[in-house]
């Protein structure tokens, strides 16, 4: 029983031409892959950036909290940042919901070909 297991284990994996095949199945979706790519990758740039924004927030009430006495600077300096940390965070979900948004219209595309058509039968045919 054992040496079955073995010999199916031994048999020879065609990678180049099922990287071939996957190339070829993805080629119309290359675009939308392309672009999914490049939000996802932006999106996790912003992402990893919200927290270098916050420690700059924190360094500057800290700094108002040091040096009393220019409070209004030091408290115009927080609030630039704490805009700039939302700016980044806001960034961040608008560019990861995007490459999202790609993957799953083309999975659906894919895995429910007939989504596109009509709705067939049913109250709304009338």
């Amino acid at each position: 029983m054992k040496q079955m297991n073995v010999r199916a284990a031994d048999k020879k994996i065609n990678t180049k031409g099922t990287m071939g095949r996957l190339f070829r199945f993805m080629k119309p979706y290359r675009i939308r892959i392309i672009l999914m790519v490049a939000c996802l990758v932006m999106g996790a740039v912003f992402t990893t950036q919200g927290p270098y924004t916050l420690g700059r927030a924190m360094d500057a009430l800290v700094a108002v909290a040091v040096d009393s006495a220019g409070v209004l600077q030091g408290f115009r300096t927080f609030i630039t940042v704490l805009i700039q940390l939302g700016c980044v965070y806001v960034l961040a979900f608008l560019f990861n919901y995007s490459g999202q948004y790609i993957v799953a219209g083309v999975a659906e595309r894919h895995l429910l070909p007939g989504a596109d058509a009509a709705p067939q039968g049913g109250a709304h045919n009338a």
